[in-house]
């Protein structure tokens, strides 16, 4: 049988006209013209090789794509202001490595800030399996090898051009181009081989396949509606942070993955020991600035502390359940690292109307509520910053699916004393479990695999876990009907696995499996475990597992106390601390044909910089020896200092070394960076203390509020500006109106998110302390008006504070607008949906009297569409605003109307356009978008106005 291999795929999957215009071309076209055939071209050249990216960092195949989004989203803005080489290949892998990274610590500071989660829960072929390592492996190095090596490397490998199309489209001879493949494929050979991994090509191979049938025509779809000015409110905020400060490090994502709940469920690990009190410095008065308002009128409730919650349980019958359980997680020790850290502790009880009132005594941002009675299954409640504690809530209970099975062991024998439990649950969105299923038929990437809920707890203390009998027989409670969950199996010295199990009576998951694997390309079968479906009567053949034993040292003497981690599967891994010699082992780890690796996170009073270790695959099934020694870091410590009140701000830091850095990369640990922009939290009072590296380096800051606005989280301080001493250092990007600067191994920082920044020396010897103020600026005040001249409450306004997110619903006909600088007066869009008016206002913050925002009635267009003298019908209108506040505004406005679809006669009424600014209208049917032919171009129309473009012709972006 023939086989086609993945540069042949790439190509089928991409049109391609070799006459085109080159990638920088493409962009000026779009940047000078909006024109968005322009850029839907650069998204048809480029994003398999961008989603596979975002899919080998990311193990939530729904995160991948928002990240996938967020890369383009980024690309779009940044158009105009970044001056760009001919092809954009290379800067689309490294800001999609970056968004990668940052995309996990983005759902963190969400949780900190909305209370969301960041825990993904959907395995995946490349993700589910071992293999996922050694392409985060590949990732890494091929990131660090310089532009000219990387990017032939990333167009001929990873997107599938050929050395003639490769060199085209880089305006260099093929000769060179040759030079450069081969130049960059040994430099990445040998960096692979440090690393104990000898298969380069191959990788580069299975990295090729990662991103093979991952462009489903709903994402591109997305993609491009992303960049017209409508992202999804996920893609939208990881957007805005991606690039900035967060990502999780390598260490601290593989420990959480572990750990589960460690930092995003209690918000343990992450801060530091607090410094000295120091004594503010009183701000210097400001005279272009009035003193400034109350911030906000509400302020957030303590994370749940002692609250009180308050509901009912019932049956899947809907009747009550009496005598059910209400448990809560809580930890064993101060900081956790391992399932056995971790406990789920009773708060109260039903009564016998099923009624219920417990008492929430955790303060983590990610918080259960679960409930449970002997016979039925668990359910739960995720509790938020945005749930209403004062409601009551209500819980169901479903039928329980008993699991059963029987474990083997490769030689066909029953194995006693495995033990058995549910790792995780979740539900499939709209609880459709068919929906779920024929997506793994038709293609995994395309399954309904974003949950309702999940829960990602170890639910031994609540159902019990189960253990193997002699016959390697067991039965695991506490699973409902119709729900997915991961199990994990572990001890009795086998590999710890966690197949994927369908709670389904009679379900079958052969042909799920075999899809799966007929779908995998080959590389990736050899390179990864591949464990698949099981039903809920499975039985289940474990492979031995190894040990990785070691002594961490530093300066020759062994450090106790070190958090050893090393990576077993998706989503798991076993974790150790070192003792008094040093000395740690790690049991149940699969054999890995490419070599192994442990994370060691030396204890926070050490001063010792975290680092890994690796070691190449040996033969049979014995113990693997990594030895890690560690490096010496410095400290810096300080306070974050509200300027207006002087009080201590809770907050993140984070450092960045900046280039000439001779410290960075010079022992084990120093070049963290690369892969490690985990921010340190700060303590109530402001105070942090962390452990770096020497040398020039950017200080960065955010900000964290417990304000609200209308029930929503608000960060009340402005966008951080440049460092006054070093603004040679920083670059203006015109197109988000904020400021970047270029740090080492030429990676970038944004300021957008950052609330202050300053460039610091950080001291060889000694202890370096900084102090820094964030600037909550001025708060002005609007009034909104209706047509007539009266108040008028319950509007959308975007632009209401300096960062994310911008837009929210007024309670009131009045509202206070945050972060202000008189010196660069901010323009606000207003939209009420009810009345249908809208407006635009200037606000500085110095007016004497509230800003009056008169809304007016909206627009509308009408029109009718055609497409080779045949009416457009079924196809989708919105509006697409080039101005970044109007686009969010949009945003709202489309969620309070149906959808615009042109009628059979490729007609549409087009409403609630906002008067007086400018927009595109976007067209699309399916998986296709349309242009005007000609070009439509901008519109924008008079208070009121009813614009009839009468009929024009439309055609289908190649």
């Amino acid at each position: 049988m023939t086989r086609t291999t993945p540069t042949a795929l790439l190509r089928k999957l991409r049109v391609r006209d070799d006459h085109s215009l080159a990638d920088c071309e493409l962009l000026l076209k779009f940047a000078r013209e909006r024109n968005q055939d322009a850029f839907e071209e650069l998204v048809a050249r480029h994003s398999p090789m961008v989603l596979g990216v975002c899919r080998r960092g990311l193990a939530n195949p729904a995160d991948a794509e928002d990240a996938c989004q967020a890369v383009f989203l980024i690309l779009a803005q940044k158009a105009k202001s970044v001056r760009w080489q001919t092809s954009v290949a290379n800067w689309l892998y490294t800001t999609a490595r970056k968004v990668a990274r940052n995309a996990r610590l983005s759902a963190s500071r969400r949780a900190v800030r909305e209370a969301r989660a960041a825990t993904p829960e959907l395995t995946s072929p490349v993700d589910a399996m071992s293999g996922r390592e050694l392409l985060t492996a590949l990732d890494e190095e091929l990131e660090k090898l310089a532009p000219r090596y990387r990017e032939p490397l990333v167009l001929c490998h990873l997107e599938g051009l050929t050395r003639d199309e490769a060199a085209s489209r880089l305006g260099v001879p093929v000769a060179t181009l040759k030079g450069q493949l081969e130049r960059g494929r040994k430099r990445l050979a040998e960096a692979l081989t440090k690393r104990g991994c000898a298969l380069g090509s191959a990788l580069l191979l299975a990295a090729s396949a990662s991103g093979l049938n991952a462009m489903p025509a709903r994402l591109q779809e997305s993609i491009n509606a992303a960049v017209a000015g409508t992202p999804s409110t996920a893609v939208a905020e990881l957007m805005k942070v991606t690039l900035v400060n967060n990502a999780f490090s390598k260490l601290k994502t593989l420990a959480l993955t572990v750990v589960g709940l460690t930092a995003l469920v209690f918000g343990v690990g992450s801060m530091p020991t607090a410094a000295e009190p120091t004594k503010p410095e009183k701000a210097p008065a400001d005279k272009s600035e009035k003193p400034t308002p109350p911030p906000v009128a509400e302020k957030a409730k303590p994370e749940n502390k002692e609250a009180m919650l308050t509901g009912r349980v019932l049956g899947p019958d809907g009747k009550p359940v009496a005598a059910a359980k209400l448990y809560q997680p809580a930890r064993k020790t101060l900081e956790p690292i391992s399932r056995d850290d971790i406990a789920t502790v009773e708060v109260g009880k039903t009564d016998e109307l099923g009624n219920f009132s417990v008492k929430l005594m955790n303060e983590s941002p990610r918080n259960y509520l679960i409930a449970y009675s002997p016979g039925l299954a668990v359910d739960w409640l995720e509790i938020e910053r945005s749930v209403d504690l004062t409601k009551p809530i209500e819980l169901r209970l479903p039928k329980e699916m008993p699991i059963t099975g029987r474990v083997m062991n490769t030689e066909g024998k029953p194995v006693k004393g495995v033990r058995v439990s549910l790792g995780s649950i979740y539900v499939p969105l709209n609880n459709d479990l068919d929906g779920y299923l024929a997506g793994w038929l038709k293609s995994l990437r395309e399954t309904l695999s974003t949950p309702v809920k999940r829960l990602y707890l170890p639910l031994d203390g609540i159902a019990g876990a189960a253990m193997t009998d002699a016959d390697g027989r067991f039965k695991l409670n506490g699973l409902g009907e119709e729900y997915l969950a991961y199990l994990l199996f572990e001890g009795a010295g086998i590999a710890r696995s966690q197949p994927q199990v369908v709670a389904r009576k009679g379900f079958d998951p052969k042909p799920f499996n075999d899809e799966l694997r007929k779908k995998e390309h080959d590389d990736l079968v050899v390179l990864n475990r591949f464990l698949g479906l099981v039903g809920p009567d499975f039985v289940f053949v474990v492979e031995p597992g190894r040990v990785i034993e070691g002594t961490v040292t530093a300066s020759g003497k062994p450090v106790a106390g070190c958090h050893v981690f090393a990576h077993t599967g998706w989503g798991d891994g076993v974790s150790a601390l070192t003792d008094k010699e040093g000395k740690y082992r790690l049991e149940g780890i699969p054999k890995r044909k490419l070599g192994y690796s442990v994370s060691v996170q030396a204890p926070k009073s050490s001063g010792l910089l975290s680092t890994q270790g690796t070691a190449v695959e040996t033969d049979g099934v014995g113990s693997v020896r990594v030895d890690v020694k560690l490096s010496r870091g410095v400290i810096v410590s300080g306070r974050i200092i509200d300027k207006q009140t002087g009080k201590g701000v809770q907050a993140g830091v984070r450092l960045a070394p900046l280039p000439g850095n001779k410290f960075f990369g010079a022992t084990p640990g120093t070049d963290n960076y690369r892969g490690d922009r985990t921010m340190t939290s700060t303590d109530a009072e402001g105070r942090f203390r962390m452990n770096t590296i020497p040398g020039k380096a950017l200080f960065m800051v955010q900000a964290h509020s417990d304000e609200k606005f209308a029930g929503q989280y608000l960060n009340p301080y402005r966008q951080a500006i440049p460092d006054p001493d070093h603004k040679d250092l920083f670059a203006y990007d015109a197109d988000d109106d904020s400021w970047r600067i270029t740090t080492v191994d030429n990676s970038l920082e944004f300021l957008s998110t950052e609330q202050t920044v300053k460039v610091i020396e950080v001291k060889e010897q000694g202890e370096t302390t900084i102090e820094l103020t964030v600037d909550r600026g001025v708060v002005g005040k609007i009034a909104i008006r209706d047509a007539e001249g009266k108040p008028l409450a319950g509007a959308y306004v975007a632009g209401l504070t300096a960062s994310w997110p911008i837009t929210y619903k007024l309670p009131e006909a009045t509202a206070s607008i945050y972060a202000l600088n008189p010196e660069k007066p901010r323009k606000i869009a207003v939209f009420h949906p009810g009345k249908k008016l809208a407006g635009t206002a200037t606000v500085r913050g110095d007016e004497k009297e509230p800003v009056i925002v008169k809304l007016v009635p909206v627009g509308t267009i009408t029109g009718r569409f055609m497409e080779d003298s045949v009416p457009l019908a079924n196809a989708e209108i919105t509006v697409n605003p080039p101005n970044r506040i109007l686009s969010e505004l949009y945003r709202f406005t489309v969620q309070e109307r149906p959808k615009v679809i042109t009628d059979a006669e490729g007609k549409f009424t087009l409403p609630d356009i906002v008067p007086g600014v400018d927009f595109y209208i976007q067209t699309r049917r399916g998986d296709n978008y349309y242009a005007g032919k000609p070009k439509l171009g901008l519109q924008s129309l008079k208070p009121g106005e009813k614009k009839d473009l009468g009929e024009r012709t439309l055609e289908r972006r190649q």
